[in-house]
């Protein structure tokens, strides 16, 4: 008998979501993930689908209100779109953030293609670092997935002092 950790452990945690409920936002999104690690992006880079399924059912069943999306792409995409298909009571307001300028461009023609752009929502990290108004925004979900594992290690500490200066 398999017994399933997710299953197990969901009474200890506040807005842990099932695994009916992944597996139908897994499903719901399994065309677009197959179509932009073949057109935009590649399966290494792209954030995964069952990690990006479990945080859209974590942001649903907490409600969360803002959104902070650290790498841009098929996140950034995925957060945007849950946002008009499973929030009904509320709109999630996501800024997607990288450190790569042409990945911010990229997510943005890819945005664009699903008709979910908002300029000002999209943000380059070294920008986001000196945006005051940005940083002392509370964000009640913060997905990082930053760049290549490098990058992330890089960065992590002088994020997390953000963050916890707006806490």
């Amino acid at each position: 008998h398999h017994i399933n950790a997710v299953e197990v452990n969901k009474s200890n945690f506040i807005g842990m979501p099932d695994i009916k409920q992944i597996g139908q936002i897994k499903s719901e999104y399994q065309p677009y993930f197959e179509e932009y690690v073949s057109n935009v992006s590649s399966l290494d880079m792209a954030a995964s689908l069952e990690s990006l399924a479990f945080c859209v059912a974590c942001c649903k069943n907490l409600g969360v209100s803002n959104i902070l999306d650290c790498g841009s792409g098929f996140s950034s995409f995925v957060f945007r779109n849950s946002e008009k298909s499973f929030s009904k009571n509320s709109a999630w307001k996501v800024l997607s953030i990288d450190d790569e300028p042409s990945w911010i461009r990229a997510t943005k023609k890819y945005l664009q293609q699903y008709e979910l752009n908002n300029d000002s929502a999209l943000m380059v990290l070294d920008d986001f670092l000196v945006h005051e108004s940005a940083q002392i925004e509370k964000y009640d979900f913060i997905f990082y997935d930053l760049g290549r594992m490098p990058v992330r290690i890089e960065n992590l500490k002088g994020l997390l002092i953000i963050f916890l200066k707006a806490v």
